[in-house]
């Protein structure tokens, strides 16, 4: 990747993990690291909120359906600057009185398996396609042959992603929407990390 005169990427760790279930909200941090120091400081960001069942209007077994937009919509208002900044960069000032163009890049976010699923808007064990990385049957991606299954592709399943997150907000939850979100094995709500340059973009890391 050729940068441009005084220009670097930070690259970050993003760590998520479920909250307690009698816990109303869980804060989003930010660990800062100095390099030359080893100097470590924690910075709060903002906080996710719990959608709680007792105030859930909804039916217990439908409530993690706002509870999962909830979550997206509260990582994309906490990271959107950070999300404009990996493709444009920012630019921070020095102490010897000049600047540096810096891009903030997600390298690894790390969560358990149902987490991550939820972070990326896929749906649960016992989908279609149960493997992230690739698109091979739920039954038969453990075997020899799940090798070589061809790789769920970022660009394709976010856009239907957006599609059915599109139609559902415009004209409910119809047999398309529900069709999409089978034949993909996604939920149609669009992941906020998607958005973040590596991960939705360029090299595409996201699955």
């Amino acid at each position: 990747m050729r940068l441009r005169h005084r220009s670097c990427i930070r690259l970050l760790a993003f760590i998520s993990d479920s909250p307690p279930p009698a816990v109303s909200a869980y804060p989003v941090r930010l660990c800062v690291v100095n390099i030359r120091t080893e100097r470590v400081h924690w910075v709060t960001v903002g906080y996710l909120r719990m959608m709680l069942h007792k105030y859930e209007t909804s039916a217990r077994a439908k409530s993690s359906a706002p509870k999962a937009e909830l979550l997206q919509r509260s990582l994309y208002l906490i990271f959107v600057r950070c999300m404009d900044a990996s493709r444009t960069g920012f630019t921070v000032p020095l102490a010897d009185n000049t600047t540096v163009t810096v891009s903030p890049r997600i390298l690894l976010f790390c969560c358990e398996y149902q987490e991550e699923r939820t972070l990326l808007s896929l749906k649960q064990h016992g989908s279609k396609y149960d493997c992230k990385p690739c698109m091979d049957d739920s039954e038969s991606f453990a075997g020899r042959q799940g090798v070589n299954q061809r790789r769920r592709a970022v660009t394709s399943t976010v856009t239907d992603q957006l599609d059915g997150a599109r139609m559902q907000n415009e004209h409910g939850n119809t047999a398309v929407v529900k069709e999409i979100e089978h034949t993909n094995g996604i939920h149609c709500r669009v992941p906020a990390l998607a958005g973040c340059d590596g991960l939705g973009s360029g090299c595409k890391h996201l699955y």
